[in-house]
Order: C-alpha cells, then sequence, then structure tokens
C-alpha cells in the first residue's frame, strides 16, 4: 500500500500536468505582453517607429485621467456592462425557469435558446445591423437604433443579451437540477407560496450559479470591444465607444502607442480588481445564505 503522501503528490502533479496547458497560454498571450508593455507605457512612443519614443514618466498615466474622452468612455462602459450584466442574468434565470423540467419541447426550447451563442459576436453584431436598419424599418418604419446617440447603447447592449442569455440559461439550469426537489415539497406542505419558494428556497441554493454568471457577464461587458466595433465602430459620436475602443484607437488609429498602452495598464487592473471584487463579496454572500 503506498504512502498518503506520495499519492497526494502524485495527486498534484497530474492537477499541474492539466493546469500546464492554459497556464502556459497565459504567460506567453497575457502575462508577458502585459509585463513589456509597462516601459511602453513610460514614453511617447507612436507605435511606428523603430525606436520607443522618449521617455515621459508618469505623464500617460496622469493624462489619462484628464481626459475627457477617456472619462466618457469609462461612462459608457460601465453603463453598458450594467445593462447587460442585469438583463442577461434576469433573462437567463428566466428561461432556465421556463425549461427546468425534462421533455422533449423543453430540450429544444434548451437548444433554441443556447443557439445565439454558439454564434461569434461579430457574426451577432452584422446580423442586427440588418435586423435593426432593414427589419425593423420595414416593420414598424423606424429607424435603426444603432443610428441614435440616445438607443445604441441600448441596442449594442441588447445584441449582447440576446447573445449570452442562452449561456446564463445553462448554468442556471445546472444550478436548479441541484435543488433537493424535498425542500419544495415540504415548503408547499407549510402553505408557502411560489414567490416564498423562490426567495427562500430556490434563489440562496443557487447563489454559486449566480456568482458565476455575475462575474463572467461582468467581466465581458467591461472588456467589451468586438461587439461594439462590428457593430458601432463607436459611434454614433461616442455614443458607444468603451473603454476598449478607445485604447485601440489611441494605439492603432491616433498612433499615441504609449498613452494607448498606459490606459490599457490601468484597464487591466481595473477590470481584474472589480471582477476580483465581486467574486469575493459574491461568495462570501453564498456562505452566509
Amino acid at each position: 500500500m503506498k504512502p498518503r503522501s506520495s499519492l497526494a503528490a502524485r495527486q498534484r502533479a497530474a492537477n499541474f500536468c492539466f493546469l500546464a496547458p492554459a497556464l502556459l497560454l497565459f504567460v506567453i498571450f497575457i502575462l508577458l505582453p502585459f509585463i513589456q508593455g509597462i516601459p511602453v507605457s513610460l514614453t511617447n512612443w507612436n507605435g511606428v517607429t523603430v525606436e520607443h519614443g522618449e521617455f515621459v514618466g508618469l505623464r500617460n498615466y496622469i493624462n489619462i485621467f484628464k481626459q475627457g474622452d477617456f472619462n466618457k468612455a469609462a461612462g459608457v462602459t460601465l453603463l453598458y456592462t450594467l445593462i447587460t450584466v442585469t438583463c442577461t442574468n434576469v433573462l437567463g434565470l428566466l428561461l432556465a425557469l421556463g425549461v427546468q423540467r425534462t421533455g422533449k419541447l423543453n430540450n429544444f426550447l434548451r437548444s433554441i435558446y443556447f443557439m445565439p451563442f454558439v454564434i461569434s459576436l461579430i457574426l451577432a453584431a452584422y446580423t442586427w445591423r440588418y435586423l435593426y436598419s432593414d427589419i425593423v424599418n420595414i416593420a414598424f418604419g423606424l429607424h435603426s437604433p444603432l443610428g441614435s446617440m440616445r438607443y445604441a447603447l441600448p441596442a449594442v447592449a441588447g445584441i449582447a443579451v440576446w447573445r449570452d442569455a442562452g449561456y446564463a440559461m445553462v448554468v442556471y439550469l445546472a444550478g436548479l437540477q441541484m435543488v433537493p426537489r424535498d425542500y419544495y415539497e415540504a415548503a408547499e406542505v407549510e402553505g408557502a407560496g411560489a414567490p416564498t419558494r423562490f426567495f427562500k428556497i430556490t434563489l440562496p441554493l443557487i447563489m454559486p450559479s449566480v456568482s458565476a454568471n455575475v462575474v463572467l457577464t461582468l467581466a465581458w461587458g467591461l472588456k467589451q470591444f468586438d461587439l461594439v466595433m462590428a457593430a458601432t465602430g463607436g459611434g454614433p459620436g461616442k455614443a458607444t465607444e468603451t473603454l476598449a475602443v478607445v485604447i485601440y484607437k489611441n494605439i492603432f488609429e491616433f498612433m499615441h502607442a504609449g498613452y494607448g498602452q498606459a490606459a490599457a495598464i490601468v484597464f487591466t487592473v481595473f477590470v481584474a480588481a472589480v471582477s476580483s471584487a465581486v467574486s469575493f463579496l459574491l461568495r462570501r454572500r453564498e456562505v452566509e445564505l
């Protein structure tokens, strides 16, 4: 019989082998570029010349918070994230509650609801651009909301909700299937209504699913880039210009690579901090419930 310490060491080695490929990709494509970008953020490099420009110290970081474009993009990003996180999770949970029982019809509906998530964000953006501009105009005589300063951001957020709600539904379905049916039967005997059963039994027991979905949709919303670029390019005006779009334009269009890299570093730290904080608070909430 092998010693317990030897078995534990083999288990840790096996776990590391499974983790190693993802860890290697993370180091190569995320961590190393992030570290290499720090020196660039301290210069006024234009992103084109061989020389990396003059050393300007923390000027780029100071200018980030003085630039109106960056501050406005931060507001757009937060509003977009609030809309998508709230609507995606509420709709995903409602869909999950509607199809949680097994059956041919519900299995079919699950597939239909999840199908948009299989589509890439770029394809979803082009599809809804066509629907907004042609179908909506023909059917209701309305102009595309993507061309409106007031409605462009909710319209883009609506595309994200349409695509991601099916994914949230699957996560919530997994959580709902783990709730023992005995709890509901006991609550019905005690005379508890549907709202009471939901808030006293269902919601507390699916909090791990809520935490996973909220953190994921929060991160997706804060770093949104491709959907906005494909749908509106940040317009009309700057109504849908998120932080990721501002960073991209500064580096590749305006040739302000040093400033753009500084903004990217601040943005990365901000997203990591917010996601970690929200995850911590939700996990603690799980324990309390």
